[in-house]
């Protein structure tokens, strides 16, 4: 999805080598150097001066220039001018395909160009790129029928990798019954919907994406209904400045954690929460409880562990995926947790649990790239 904020920043990137146009990925999904993705426009706009009817032509030109514009941050450019070009330009030469629509949807913001995407998927709801598309826009119709349609078109076709779904999987079978679970992104957000609909499990759990119950009003206000919640007196369009912006999202949050249903967050968003919240949120694994009493959240990471988890996938892949590299950002996510039980059983003097759980740190932050700041925060079997 491109309208959710990313909620990563992958680390490390992938050599740019290719001169000849490739498929061109979503960041949240692939993530490569600026010069591939330079290069990748020049070799995509050279296939569209060929024949300007092509459609995948004009899908990845767009595609790597939208990665541009976002890896590209805070830096002057002119991407996001050249991406409103491009869906002028696509629209003059082919309009009403299937391109035309759905790249006029993907410039728009998350409220709006709902009906463009329609008629995309009215042409071709095949292709997997409008898959996610779809799966959003209808979780935030309210049609779950829908929703689940294309969430198990994302679990048949591979979307995300295994690794992933299973993060996904183990972080709804810790939670509470009829818990309310808070992810950031694309990723944690997909995965946690596909688990849902493709396996059937946890379905009394709402996953709700930050951003989109921050901006989608209406969105927000039918699941406040749903858990019998109070109406919020919150609009997003007539939110002006900086200030008003983190005053609502105050205001929604608090409204939220005062209601009568669990709330967690997912430790891949715990950062925009730590400001405001962080005396009341507690650790049970990989994701945060909110509480305003204090909880044994060791003996609850304990038992999740022990007998919750799946976790295979810390110790072995057997698949190929070109998310291979988001799945072991993913895998980083255990280690504040496998720290606090490591800690654990070395005060209580377990050696074997003691040593199990420091080969597992060792192994997980080598995948994730946090030797260096696990050797900071430990000594592992001192």
């Amino acid at each position: 999805m491109r309208k959710i904020i990313f909620a990563f920043i992958l680390i490390g990137f992938q050599h740019a080598t290719a001169q000849k146009p490739e498929l061109v990925h979503s960041i949240a999904k692939e993530w490569k150097e600026e010069s591939w993705y330079l290069d990748q426009q020049k070799a995509w706009k050279k296939e569209i001066d060929k024949n300007k009817q092509n459609q995948e032509a004009w899908m990845n030109y767009y595609a790597a220039t939208r990665a541009l514009s976002n890896i590209t941050g805070g830096r002057p450019n002119n991407y996001h001018q050249q991406r409103k070009q491009i869906v002028e330009e696509v629209n003059k030469v082919i309009p009403k395909t299937y391109a035309a629509y759905f790249l006029t949807y993907s410039d728009k913001d998350i409220n709006n160009g709902g009906e463009e995407l329609l008629k995309a998927a009215a042409i071709n709801d095949k292709d997997p790129r409008i898959w996610d598309e779809l799966m959003i826009h209808y979780k935030i119709e309210g049609d779950e029928a829908k929703h689940r349609q294309y969430a198990q078109r994302m679990f048949q076709g591979n979307e995300l990798s295994a690794s992933i779904l299973n993060w996904a999987y183990n972080l709804l079978a810790e939670l509470e019954p009829n818990a309310i679970i808070v992810t950031h992104g694309d990723n944690d957000t997909y995965a946690a919907w596909i688990v849902q609909a493709a396996l059937d499990f946890r379905t009394d759990v709402t996953v709700i994406n930050k951003y989109l119950f921050n901006s989608t009003d209406a969105y927000r206000d039918r699941l406040l209904k749903s858990w019998g919640y109070p109406a919020l007196a919150v609009e997003t369009n007539s939110l002006k400045t900086e200030s008003e912006v983190a005053a609502a999202d105050l205001n929604i949050w608090k409204h939220v954690f005062n209601g009568n249903r669990p709330v967690y967050i997912a430790t891949s968003g715990i950062r925009s929460f730590e400001e405001n919240w962080k005396d009341n949120l507690y650790l049970t694994g990989l994701a945060y409880r909110y509480s305003e009493d204090p909880i044994d959240n060791l003996s609850i990471i304990k038992r999740n562990y022990e007998t919750r988890y799946l976790l295979d996938h810390l110790k072995q892949s057997f698949e190929y995926h070109i998310m291979n590299q988001t799945s072991d950002f993913f895998l980083g996510t255990y280690l504040p947790s496998m720290i606090r039980l490591y800690e654990h059983y070395k005060i209580s003097e377990d050696i074997t649990m003691k040593e199990k759980y420091a080969s597992l740190i060792r192994l997980v932050a080598e995948k994730s790239g946090q030797q260096e700041e696990i050797n900071k925060l430990i000594i592992l079997n001192e």
